[in-house]
């Protein structure tokens, strides 16, 4: 059973909520980001690049005082099944994040692992998900799609892209490079498909960031359980939505609702890939009381 959180607690808490892409259309996750390594953890890596830059940012702000880091909380809706038809959106995972790594730090952390005297079991877990799952033709994908490159002093310089996650577009720089530093990237290189990118004055690689969460909520292909965005929810969102309404363009005439919680486009069709809102808080810890409620309510069946 998951435990309630606090609200007399002191340190600020952050709850990130987005929609999820594509693929993710009805009630469990298909892709690799999140990946639910077990029942307690999830490895979160691409993907998501503005909400991660924005973690990455306040990390790095607090780095040396931990203690001052919020409480950080990550939870993904599926996608609408369909322009017109209406049903309640679906909560499909939910995760706390306990580090916040690089992706240098995460291949260390989870290399460690692999040659560590811990239980095969876990061992065995951590290995697939570096590895990655076979998607079509044989390729693999994996959540840790990039390999550090180390100089002779063991200070990292680059990355190697590994696995065919984001292949397509060269996708991969954006889970690591700013806007700025992709244009700056293509201007410089030749390469039609690049496998490699290297550190210089002006690339610092400002989204490099990836997360180790705690698995509060997961709904797989092998145990479905999504949770259904309710009423109680959604009144949580909603006033969220409206302060973001100049960013996100939103339908003045249409107001949100638990089948488009992020409103609806100028058109009138459901709104949502592409944006996250942040919850603060009380707003936060309540909405994730009400999810892990329905969470241990699963459990209980």
């Amino acid at each position: 059973m998951d435990e309630i959180i606090s609200k007399s607690t002191s340190k600020e808490t952050l709850l990130y909520l987005y929609i999820l892409g594509q693929g993710n259309r009805e009630n469990y996750l298909r892709g690799v980001v999140p990946y639910c390594i077990n029942n307690e953890e999830l490895f979160y890596g691409a993907c998501e690049k503005h909400i991660r830059r924005e973690i990455k940012s306040l990390w790095e702000e607090r780095r040396k005082e931990k203690d001052k880091l919020p409480k950080i909380y990550l939870v993904g809706i599926n996608p609408s099944p369909g322009k017109k038809e209406y049903r309640a959106r679906k909560i499909l995972f939910a995760g706390e994040v306990l580090e916040i790594f690089t992706f240098r730090e995460a291949w260390d952390h989870y290399d460690q692992i692999i040659h560590s005297s811990l239980n095969d079991d876990y061992k065995n877990e951590v290995k697939k998900m570096r590895r990655g799952i076979r998607k079509d033709e044989g390729v693999f994908e994996s959540p840790l799609h990039l390999e550090p490159i180390l100089n002779n002093e063991g200070l990292l310089i680059g990355y190697k892209h590994r696995t065919n996650m984001h292949k397509h577009g060269n996708k991969w720089l954006n889970d690591i490079l700013s806007d700025s530093e992709r244009n700056l990237f293509n201007k410089t290189n030749d390469e039609k498909y690049p496998k490699e990118i290297y550190k210089n004055e002006k690339i610092s690689f400002e989204r490099d960031c990836c997360f180790k969460l705690k698995n509060i909520h997961f709904s797989s292909k092998k145990k479905q359980c999504p949770i259904d965005l309710t009423n109680e929810t959604f009144e949580l969102i909603k006033p969220t939505v409206h302060e973001k309404r100049p960013s996100i363009r939103l339908n003045k005439l249409r107001e949100p609702d638990i089948s488009s919680p992020f409103g609806y486009n100028k058109v009138g069709n459901k709104h949502g890939l592409g944006v996250y809102i942040a919850l603060r808080n009380e707003k936060a810890e309540e909405f994730i009381n009400l999810l892990i409620n329905e969470e241990n309510n699963l459990g209980e069946e």
